[in-house]
């Protein structure tokens, strides 16, 4: 027990000091696009509105980081509430696709998305849109940060009986059979050197599992 505590004492100051490193990208970046554009010295009106675009862009995952830890402190303390209503999975899915790919600034490299929606619709479920949606970017920021930027990531959402199947297939990296059973655990980093100089705090896929359970699905991984 005294090594269980020990150990995830460790895990917690790893986590901290990781999620110091990642929050000072996304500020440095807005206080100096700010500060730039606050000086007045912006060479053109196209220059400010990619400065704009970078502004937003970096707030917006500043935001994703916070509903991370805001969702991961609820889930810890027993608190985190679903609240369930009747939604449209293919609508939910499409917009959220389409709010990552607003996170990623005009002209910046990164991974195609494509997605694949059945012709026909599938029956309205019982589900916390905002949940699943934030479980769905989840998956797709750790696609994107372990894919080569000329690769493409693939959304697919497909009906199988009375359920739905959410599809997110990338190039990447690759994820050892062992360490396929240790994602999902919280504040877990593979042990690889091409996952352990990527940021990250270890929280995003406990939280997919938390939300994708609370909806009596299952998850499954492949590599």
């Amino acid at each position: 027990q005294l090594l269980r505590v020990c150990k995830i004492t460790e895990l917690k100051s790893e986590f901290i000091s990781r999620l110091s490193h990642d929050l000072r990208g996304p500020l440095t970046s807005v206080r100096m696009f700010s500060e730039m554009l606050q000086s007045g010295q912006v060479p053109s009106e196209e220059k400010k509105m990619e400065y704009y675009r970078i502004i937003s862009s970096e707030s917006d995952k500043l935001t994703h980081m916070a509903y991370n830890l805001l969702d991961f402190s609820r889930l810890e303390h027993g608190r985190k509430k679903y609240e369930m209503r009747m939604g449209d999975i293919i609508t939910l899915v499409r917009e959220t696709v389409e709010r990552f790919q607003s996170y990623r600034p005009a002209g910046e490299s990164g991974p195609r998305v494509t997605l694949e929606l059945p012709n026909n619709s599938i029956r309205p479920f019982l589900i916390d849109s905002d949940a699943i949606s934030q479980a769905l970017l989840n998956i797709l920021f750790n696609a994107e940060k372990y894919s080569p930027p000329e690769s493409e990531i693939r959304v697919a959402v497909r009906k199988d009986g009375k359920k739905a199947v959410i599809s997110v297939i990338d190039q990447g990296i690759g994820i050892s059979e062992k360490e396929q059973k240790e994602i999902f655990k919280e504040y877990y980093r593979g042990t690889r050197p091409e996952v352990r100089s990527r940021e990250g705090s270890g929280l995003g896929l406990t939280l997919v599992r938390h939300a994708v359970l609370a909806h009596g699905g299952r998850l499954n991984v492949r590599s």
